[in-house]
């Protein structure tokens, strides 16, 4: 099985792409609130001025604890990353493939996107069944409530959860 949360879902979707391509059959394919790359780079496109100010004051403080001798923290070496899928997400196109590609897509109740398969339908081939869950893109990850929803999603236990197939 193969699962992916935001940009790591579309690095989950290749791999599945790839492993088809070499003979292999993935198991099940979940990406985890990940908007198709049509709509990735929509919404990439849209916090870039924001990556870009931030980069800045992170270049700027980077400058000056190397200057201090202070310790970078982790927590300033996230956009780095960010910078570094919106970059990957930029570029890439998902391959066609011969057959079509049905995975599970959890999607957030609070999502920046308003379409409600996140762009999943415009791409031919790649057929989403949508599962929606309480909370937004970050809370979906970090609130044990949230996490709860999609691993039951993920076990196909989610009797006793509010997730819900659309």
């Amino acid at each position: 099985h193969i699962a992916g949360f935001s940009f790591g879902g579309l690095i989950a979707l290749e791999m599945a792409y790839q492993m088809q391509a070499m003979g292999a059959r993935p198991g099940k394919i979940t990406l985890i609130d990940t908007a198709a790359p049509h709509l990735f780079r929509s919404i990439i496109h849209h916090v870039s001025w924001r990556i870009s100010l931030e980069r800045s004051v992170q270049h700027l403080f980077r400058s000056f604890c190397i200057m201090t001798g202070i310790r970078i923290p982790p927590s300033q070496r996230n956009l780095y990353i960010l910078h570094s899928f919106a970059d990957a997400a930029n570029s890439y196109y998902p391959s066609t493939p011969e057959h079509p590609v049905h995975f599970s897509l959890i999607r957030s109740m609070h999502s920046v996107a308003d379409e409600p398969d996140l762009g999943w339908s415009k791409v031919e081939h790649y057929f989403p069944e949508v599962h929606h869950i309480e909370g937004d893109h970050r809370s979906i990850v970090r609130e044990y409530s949230c996490v709860k929803q999609y691993a039951a999603i993920l076990t196909g236990s989610n009797r006793d959860f509010r997730a819900g197939v659309v």
